[in-house]
């Protein structure tokens, strides 16, 4: 008995030590492996720094991309804010071009000069702009008038005298005289001649609500001094000749 527990022993023994010695080798692999995963976690929290502090110094990441889309595709955004610039374009001149016409049919009139009896101020042909916006007739104020008349058109004359006032005619020298006093008028071709309308006898007073008016060419113009217009109804005014627009080389302002 005791001989059997002695071999039992004896064949225990080496495996008893195989054991001890693979607890012995667990126990170092275990600690080489926490070891190894402690290394792996300081590495981690070194990148996970170093990406914060990236992170900090980029701009943000919709910046950093518009950046790199166009770094990559610099044609392409340049065709982009072309077109945008061509739109941009496009509408202010659209937008021009309306209020111009807005100010064309409601504002001011463009109005085709016929005959010769305001030069040398405005020739046949001769386009001009007109306005009656807040307008208030007044001496020597060149106005388009559309009272029926026997061209049956409207004409364009020089208004001489408005409601009130008294106009003669010096026919000895041609000049016309407002309120007993003779007036400069630069802007005629010459004096007038003779009396050659004798429906109209001088002196005489403008009435209230109307105007006289004369040609600038006195003496090739049917006006205030002819029956066939007489005075002018101030209703009758279309508008007062602001611009001579054409011929273009011939732009000015009419005064």
């Amino acid at each position: 008995m005791i001989l059997n527990s002695a071999i039992f022993a004896v064949k225990l023994a080496p495996r008893n030590n195989f054991f001890r010695q693979v607890d012995i080798l667990s126990f170092e692999e275990e600690g080489k492996e926490r070891e190894k995963w402690s290394y792996v976690d300081d590495l981690l929290i070194d990148e996970v720094k170093q990406l914060i502090s990236e992170s900090e110094e980029r701009p943000p990441t919709r910046h950093r991309a518009k950046k790199v889309k166009e770094e990559q595709f610099p044609f392409k955004e340049e065709g982009k804010r072309n077109l945008f610039e061509i739109l941009e374009w496009t509408e202010s001149l659209v937008f021009a071009i309306t209020v111009a016409i807005l100010l064309l049919v409601f504002i001011f009139k463009n109005v085709g000069i016929e005959g010769s009896s305001m030069e040398n101020t405005l020739h046949n042909g001769d386009r001009v702009l007109i306005s009656n916006l807040f307008y208030k007739p007044e001496q020597f104020d060149v106005v388009v008038i559309n009272k029926p008349n026997f061209e049956h058109k409207p004409f364009i004359k020089r208004i001489i005298a408005v409601e009130g006032q008294t106009i003669d005619i010096d026919f000895e020298s041609g000049i016309v005289l407002i309120d007993g006093e003779y007036i400069d008028e630069p802007y005629i071709r010459e004096n007038i001649r003779n009396h050659v309308y004798h429906e109209i006898s001088f002196p005489v007073e403008v009435p209230s609500g109307c105007i006289f008016v004369m040609g600038d060419n006195r003496n090739n113009s049917t006006d205030s001094r002819s029956e066939l217009l007489g005075m002018v109804d101030k209703r009758y005014i279309m508008g007062k000749v602001l611009l001579k627009l054409y011929p273009f080389n011939e732009v000015k302002l009419i005064k």
